[in-house]
């Protein structure tokens, strides 16, 4: 079931909470044979949103290039908490087959305690060094806009945080001007060891809504943003009920249901095909 059918696609891509819902609902082994027959980035929709236990036992048991592709494809923060939930030689399998870019992020992140402020920052954010121009700086945020954000670190060549420039005054500022005459020296840091208790009441909130993260050599780490401690809270009250996505999550059951028990069979009489498979 290398393409999922149509309608099913557009139920998971359309409403990821309920399709997850219908998913979980189902024996675990039949998740599993579902999210390892489906393609890898319909895949990453539903583990983006499924309960970790169960995202995390569907991707242990999927082909480790398959869980890598769809890893790839999920929110860094995201795929960290579900590795954390593998046993070591799985992770190690898994993370070996990630492209180097998510792959080296993600060892950072999963390097820090899982109730920390390193567990959840952003190591991938858009940094500049003090020296490059206004319209230096510029070009790199149209060349990176996955990593672009409204405020901007300037960090020195040994990695050391230099200061915190605004996207509104890189954006005013003269092409030829360098962005350390135009950088925020003091600012409030966070540690990657910092607790999540801590995190929550830092200070440095009432003025940003996205903090720089040291590490333990007061070296710039990545950064912090609010929603992502907000996302964090929300994830621990149970969802508000969907009824659009809820009377087709009804509708759309008995469909996916028998996708899920139709994959079990064939993987049951399907020959080995000599992959490895989890």
């Amino acid at each position: 079931m290398e393409q999922a059918p149509a309608l099913i696609d557009r139920f998971i891509r359309g409403h990821p909470p309920e399709a997850a819902r219908v998913l979980e609902n189902l024996p675990l082994d039949e998740q599993a044979s579902f999210c390892g027959r489906i393609p890898p980035d319909l895949a990453a929709v539903l583990f983006g949103t499924m309960d970790a236990s169960a995202a995390a036992h569907c991707l242990e048991r999927m082909q480790a290039h398959r869980a890598a592709e769809a890893l790839s494809r999920v929110p860094l923060e995201r795929a960290a908490l579900l590795l954390r939930r593998f046993r070591p030689e799985e992770r190690q399998s898994v993370l070996a087959l990630l492209p180097p870019d998510p792959g080296r992020h993600l060892a950072l992140l999963l390097g820090c305690r899982p109730d920390s402020a390193g567990a959840l920052m952003d190591p991938r954010v858009l940094t500049l060094p003090p020296e490059v121009t206004a319209a230096e700086a510029r070009g790199r945020m149209d060349a990176r806009p996955d990593q672009a954000s409204d405020c901007f670190y300037v960090v020195e060549r040994d990695q050391t945080l230099a200061g915190v420039l605004g996207l509104i005054e890189l954006l005013s500022a003269p092409p030829e001007t360098p962005v350390s005459a135009l950088m925020r020296r003091e600012l409030e840091c966070l540690r990657t060891d910092d607790s999540l208790a801590s995190v929550r009441v830092h200070p440095g909130w009432l003025e940003l809504h996205v903090l720089p993260v040291l590490d333990g050599r007061g070296r710039f780490a990545g950064a912090l943003r609010h929603r992502t401690l907000r996302r964090l809270g929300e994830a621990d009250r149970p969802p508000r009920p969907d009824p659009v996505g809820a009377a087709l999550g009804e509708l759309y059951r008995i469909g996916l249901s028998a996708l899920v028990k139709g994959a079990v069979g064939e993987e049951r009489t399907a020959p080995p095909s000599g992959d490895r498979d989890r």
